[in-house]
């Protein structure tokens, strides 16, 4: 995820980038690929102010089978923002040699951040952004 560097059409991207060769066949550049093609969802205007929390969710599933059924969701305060409709979605990685960055080159703070080995569905991510205390709270007795 990331902000667009344009203050006047402010968006907040996000996107899930396949291996090279799947995102980019042919190497085309990334400048003369349609935007239907390109691996983003775009929010226009997102909601972010200094006086609210904003929760941000993406989930992605059914990714590296080979096939056309990668499928990757973006929620904003629990509510749907978009999805990239099923393509073929490759990720080739060495766990080891992993990593997540966060905040690169932006501006803002981070409150919480939870990552789990599964797609979570619009009802949970709605059930989330409606709880009052951490998202760890799911599981306490």
């Amino acid at each position: 995820m990331e902000f667009t560097k344009d203050e006047a059409s402010r968006e907040f991207p996000l996107g899930a980038y396949a291996d090279l060769k799947v995102g980019h066949p042919n190497d085309r550049d990334w400048n003369v690929i349609p935007p239907a093609e390109k691996p983003l969802i775009r929010v226009e205007q997102p909601p972010f102010t200094r006086d609210y929390w904003t929760q941000v969710a993406f989930t992605w599933d059914n990714y590296n089978p080979g096939q056309p059924t990668g499928v990757t969701r973006r929620y904003l305060d629990g509510q749907p923002q978009g999805e990239r409709l099923p393509r073929v979605q490759t990720f080739t990685r060495d766990v080891d040699q992993s990593f997540i960055m966060l905040g690169f080159a932006d501006t803002g703070w981070i409150d919480d951040l939870t990552i789990f080995d599964r797609e979570w569905t619009a009802p949970e991510i709605a059930r989330r952004h409606g709880l009052p205390q951490e998202v760890s709270s799911l599981w306490k007795p």
